[in-house]
């Protein structure tokens, strides 16, 4: 897999929590990771954003072709 993309949020939720917390997401060609940690009421979530390798090979295959 190919790291394409990361995201960096930050927010509140109801509650109050000490701890951390992963949370995938699988598609054909795109993998996704929100690795999410708690602290009091705060919450900052880490998004990695994937490519997996046959969509990139696809893609490198295609562009060549192109040329």
């Amino acid at each position: 897999m190919n790291l394409i993309r990361y995201e960096v949020k930050a927010g509140f939720f109801k509650g109050f929590l000490l701890g951390i917390r992963h949370y995938p997401f699988d598609d054909e060609e795109m993998y996704e990771e929100d690795i999410v940690l708690y602290i009091g009421i705060f919450q900052i979530i880490l998004t990695l954003i994937y490519e997996k390798w046959e969509a990139h090979k696809y893609t490198t295959t295609m562009a060549k072709t192109m040329m």
